[in-house]
């Protein structure tokens, strides 16, 4: 073979490959059935593949729907990629397949055409190959028949009915075993299809209601396509289930009497809507044995189907009623009892399902508005407010106001339906006495934790809400420098690492010779005067007397490490005023000394000296032992006021990193008398905002949060005002008239749901509520210094107690801050959010997702956020459930 050769073949490779590798087919549509022949009312699978495009459009099944009920079953993508190497080339090959699995089931029988489908890729239509199928009716026959019966022909929501699949098959020739028992091997297959249970009904949970029914005896039935493995057992085959329940003798048509064995299936169902309920058609296929010969043979037998019906409430409705089909009872509740007037009031009203709480969902909340009664009385605040289903029962959340004194909750009346009588029946709740009193001006008090002061009365407004003023909150910033805290405390410890290394360093450095003096103090001064009695019994007084006084000096120098060289009687006598001795202890020292040194000079005898001596040899031990403790004593002093000094600097800078700047507090504080004369919900409105830009601007605390609530309030926007006394609380947890104010908010918004409850954090950090965000923060900080102090005191005197107490104090401190850095303003704002104009919450993101609950959420209704994103935020509303509601009717 010639180079020239053998480089063309190459050339012509390569070139293949790449047109190999660069071809695509163009795209197409396959369609395929399960089978070629069916009965009528029998479902198939028809399986619809989209070749050679990576972005399938589904097929329309719209041309089928004519001659076939069409249920959609799923999709699979099954794409596939390849790369092959050749001559150092790489080629690539890619395999698109998409799959579309749908069941069809024939309304007619005979030959039917299953048409062209089409779909449309990247503009252009493609169609697949019709395809036919024959449909035949059941042979007449009477050896197994099927049929569907129920109990009840219709049903009102909330009653229950039963649905029976029956099916007969005629005992074997000369036997009376279960005539399944010879199919063991291929046992019969049921088609059911309301084994999942239809839209609009409560049923059994499938699994728990098929289990009990799995055959034990190894034959019986199969259905749909229910599996060993699909959560029965591990085994990969399909469920048999044993469905024999007795027998039971039927005439045919030709007038015989057949004997059959009977089985059935029997699913219980409650309504929960009005409509149609339609079960069937079923189908049985399979071969049974009908003849002496034991031979089998195939049979397909249809129910035909049947339809249960739903009945509405008839009408006309009573104005009064609640929505509830069946029995009930109903629970009248308000808090507080003793109240002014114009004060706002929580009325609670609890419906409870005495016979089935999935009926719960249809009641609705009844408009107060419209009761007479009550109406007299009262000014009705929420007009529809979302319920929320406590076990049993479903709970409703007014807010009403007392219009004058002396008034009364009244006897409320509602009806339900009770399906049974098909009549409405009343049921009414108990009258609530109240105590009504006129409305007056509200001492600060006469508010619970509030300070006695009776020149700074409160005054409730027309709103309601007591107001606070720039003089009662003064506008600053609250919030604590978190890195400078940090530092505070983490200086704190290094310098104690570093006092205590020095120490060692300097113990080292001195070879342990103080330590040696102390140890040695007591007994060279003993030595001494030992000494100092040997020379008086020689007849050397005055030797004797400096020896005594030398003991002393000698004590005083080795224990507190000085040099004994030049002590004077001035310099021990100031040493020893610093010793824990008693008086009398102090002045005989005093005197001991005085005397030798005045003997000095003359005028001692032999008798004086011995005086002298004793008294010294009586003093030694009192004296080393006050010495002893004095100097363990003097290393802790220092670090006590390191620590003090380096608190006090923390303080300082923190106050000044606080303080604000004057025009910031000039126009807030402007903002906040304006508050007060201002008398239209879009002044208020407007004065809120305004005040939002200044706390956006790094203005942060507790009474900013205060004002702002104010604002929203009596412009109406009760979910703002909430949010903002939610933060202020972070800041002021005490305040008396913060809680005043937010339980006014909180008593008239109309979507109050239930209150976040208390979590385990909650419970363990008890204190939470006691201390404000910042104060946490500050005594965080200090009490990891103190520990670091506490540390170094441990270290240099040696004292257990001491680390115990650091130790404390670190563990106490790190939890506080811990738990200040969890609960923060920042952090609660990313978990707590509160519902600021009406919405519909949804099970999903999208207008088209069906709604969560049966009402919207109003203004006021307060929840944890569990995820967000900048269009929607999905909430769990304490005693209604969880939803995605619009980002723009939230505030968090």
């Amino acid at each position: 073979m010639t180079r020239t050769f053998k480089s063309t073949i190459a050339v012509l490779t390569i070139c293949f490959s790449a047109l190999m590798s660069f071809a695509k087919e163009p795209p197409s549509l396959e369609v395929e059935l399960e089978s070629e022949e069916v009965l009528i009312g029998e479902a198939i699978t028809l399986q619809i593949a989209v070749h050679n495009t990576d972005q399938p459009t589904p097929p329309s099944t719209k041309p089928l729907e004519e001659s076939f009920d069409v249920t959609f079953r799923g999709e699979q993508s099954l794409n596939q990629s390849s790369a092959t190497i050749f001559n150092g080339r790489l080629s690539r090959q890619e395999v698109y397949k998409h799959i579309y699995q749908y069941r069809v089931t024939p309304k007619l029988s005979g030959l039917l055409t299953i048409p062209a489908l089409t779909t449309t890729v990247d503009g252009v239509e493609i169609k697949s190959k019709p395809l036919r199928l024959l449909v035949v009716e059941p042979a007449p026959q009477d050896d197994v028949l099927l049929e569907i019966v129920s109990n009840q022909d219709s049903v009102y929501p909330t009653q229950s009915f039963e649905v029976t699949l029956r099916i007969l098959v005629r005992k074997l020739p000369d036997s009376n075993e279960d005539p399944l028992k010879p199919l063991k091997r291929r046992p019969p297959h049921l088609d059911v299809p309301w084994v999942e249970t239809p839209e609009g009904l409560v049923g059994q949970d499938k699994n728990t209601w098929l289990r009990t029914l799995l055959s034990d005896r190894g034959y019986g039935f199969t259905m749909n396509e229910i599996n060993t493995s699909g959560g029965f057992m591990f085994e990969n085959r399909s469920a048999v289930f044993d469905l024999l329940t007795g027998k039971e003798k039927r005439t045919s048509a030709q007038g015989e009497t057949i004997e059959y064995f009977r089985y059935e299936l029997t699913q219980k169902y409650q309504a929960t809507k009005s409509g149609e309920f339609q079960f069937g058609p079923a189908m049985l296929k399979g071969s049974f044995v009908v003849d002496r010969e034991y031979k089998g043979k195939k049979i397909g037998a249809i129910a035909k189907p049947i339809r249960v019906i739903g009945k509405s409430v008839p009408s006309p409705r009573p104005d009064n009623f609640l929505g509830g089909i069946g029995n009930y009872s109903i629970k009248v509740d308000a808090t507080p009892n003793r109240l002014r007037v114009g004060d706002p009031l929580t009325l609670t009203l609890d419906v409870t399902a005495v016979d089935s709480p999935t009926s719960l969902e249809m009641i609705s909340a009844p408009d107060l508005g419209r009761i007479v009664p009550l109406t007299n009385d009262f000014d009705v605040i929420d007009k529809n407010p979302v319920g929320r289903i406590e076990g049993n029962s479903k709970v409703f959340t007014y807010g009403i106001r007392p219009k004058t004194v002396g008034v009364s909750v009244p006897e409320l009346s509602f009806t339900t339906f009770d399906p049974r009588t098909e009549s409405f029946v009343e049921i009414k709740s108990r009258s609530i006495p109240l105590e009504i009193v006129e409305t007056k001006s509200l001492q600060s008090s006469d508010i619970i934790g509030a300070k006695s002061d009776k020149s700074n009365a409160i005054q409730a407004d027309k709103s309601g809400i007591f107001q606070g003023t720039a003089q009662t909150h003064p506008i600053r910033i609250d919030t604590p420098s978190i890195p400078f805290w940090a530092g505070v405390a983490g200086t704190s410890w290094l310098g104690a690492l570093g006092i205590v290394g020095f120490a060692r360093i300097r113990k080292q450095s001195q070879g342990d010779e103080a330590k040696q003096r102390r140890t040695r103090a007591k007994s060279i001064a003993v030595q001494l005067l030992s000494s100092a009695k040997k020379a008086m019994e020689s007849g050397d007084h005055q030797q004797s007397r400096l020896l005594a006084r030398q003991s002393i000096a000698e004590l005083f120098a080795n224990s507190l490490h000085m040099k004994s060289e030049g002590l004077t009687t001035a310099d021990i006598l100031s040493k020893a005023q610093n010793l824990n001795l008693r008086e009398q202890d102090l002045q005989s020292l005093r005197e001991l000394l005085e005397t030798i040194e005045a003997g000095q000079y003359g005028g001692l005898g032999a008798n004086d000296s011995k005086v002298l001596i004793d008294r010294a040899e009586d003093l030694m031990p009192v004296l080393s032992k006050a010495l002893q403790s004095v100097s363990r004593k003097t290393t802790s002093s220092k670090p006590l006021t390191l620590a003090m000094f380096v608190l006090s600097l923390a303080g300082a800078s923190e106050l000044h990193a606080i303080e604000p700047a004057e025009s910031f507090m000039e126009r807030a504080n402007a903002i906040v008398s304006s508050i007060q004369s201002a008398n239209s919900p879009e002044a208020f409105s407007s004065l809120a905002k305004e005040l939002e830009e200044i706390r956006d601007s790094g203005m942060q605390g507790g009474a900013i949060y205060f004002h702002i609530g104010n604002a929203w309030f009596r412009a109406g926007q009760y979910g703002k005002s909430i949010y903002n006394y939610r933060m202020a609380k972070h800041y002021l947890p005490n305040d008396s008239y913060l809680e005043e104010n937010l339980n006014q908010a909180l008593s008239v918004a109309p979507g109050r749901v239930s209150s976040l409850g208390r979590t385990l954090m909650d419970q363990v950090m008890f204190w939470n509520a006691w201390l404000s965000y910042p104060v946490k923060i500050q005594l965080s900080a200090t009490l990891i210094a103190m520990a670091a102090l506490f540390f170094v005191v441990s270290m240099l005197r040696k004292q257990s107690k001491w680390m115990a107490m650091s130790v404390g104090a670190m563990v106490i401190g790190s939890m506080l801050g811990i738990e200040a850095y969890l609960r923060s303003p920042d952090a609660f704002r990313s978990r707590y959010g509160v519902i600021v104009s009406e919405t519909i919450a949804r099970k999903g993101m999208g207008e088209s997702s069906a709604p969560a609950f049966d009402q919207p959420l109003k203004d006021g209704a307060e929840f944890e956020v569990l995820q967000s994103t900048t269009q929607w935020t999905l909430g769990h509303f304490p005693g209604i459930g969880d939803g995605w509601v619009k980002s723009e009717f939230v505030i968090h």
